[in-house]
């Protein structure tokens, strides 16, 4: 893939620190591309829900990187788990140019997160593709 030019704020990965270290302040954080760089768009408070996070992302207009940290429950063990879900949402009413930037600079922000800390990377092209049972059941079976 094509690299993007297109680097990252310098507030992306203290704030991502936020929801993954010590004591977790996110549940989620919304991520765009703005002015060449990705910057942190919104972010959720640890009480926040998967709906309040489709909630805060644009109208069908507007590309989107989330991480989630969902809580599910494995299937062999049948024990609760949290781990941090990475959505690519590029809806199809998203400019073309926007739509490129975007995809070609997916796998630079999970690498700029850490990819070690993604448990399973989405890609949605519409808000019906952000099923949270869905995607809880494809945790459950990784583990």
């Amino acid at each position: 893939m094509v690299k993007s030019n297109i680097k990252c704020d310098d507030s992306v990965k203290p704030t991502f620190d936020k929801m993954t270290k010590g004591k977790k302040e996110y549940r989620y954080i919304i991520f765009k591309i703005e002015n060449n760089q990705v910057v942190v768009d919104k972010t959720g408070d640890r009480d926040k829900t998967f709906q309040d996070m489709i909630n805060d992302l644009p109208e069908e207009d507007a590309a989107r990187y989330v991480v989630f940290d969902l809580t599910y429950r494995t299937k062999r063990e049948n024990q609760l788990r949290e781990k941090i879900v990475f959505l690519s949402y590029c809806p199809s009413g998203t400019d073309t140019r926007e739509k490129m930037l975007h995809g070609s600079t997916a796998l630079e922000m999970k690498e700029k997160l850490g990819s070690s800390f993604i448990h399973l990377s989405k890609q949605c092209d519409d808000l019906g593709d952000m099923n949270e049972e869905e995607i809880k059941e494809e945790m459950a079976t990784k583990g």
